[in-house]
């Protein structure tokens, strides 16, 4: 199940970035420390970041009223036409 994740999500990924966790997300650009885009998960934990722009970045995981920081992922690059998958263990 989770270890089978990477790879469905790589599967079902075309231009855009996935990631799997339980609560609110933003990406932050770590270049300039503007917050690129906020979403929230959907039922089964999943969201998305569409239209990323090229660019070095972290996803901070926040709870749902994103009023508590609960982790913040590693930093990595998005290059342009390509598709990121990351993931962060919440303990």
């Amino acid at each position: 199940a989770l270890e089978q994740a990477p790879d469905i999500l790589a599967a079902l990924a075309a231009v855009d970035m996935h990631a799997i966790q339980t609560s609110g997300n933003c990406i932050r650009n770590v270049t300039t420390d503007a917050v690129e885009k906020i979403v929230t998960t959907d039922a089964t934990g999943q969201f998305l970041f569409q239209n990323v722009q090229p660019g070095e970045y972290i996803i901070e995981y926040v709870n749902d009223s994103a009023t508590k920081l609960l982790a913040v992922g590693h930093p990595f690059t998005v290059s342009p036409g390509e598709t990121v998958a990351t993931f962060v263990r919440l303990s």
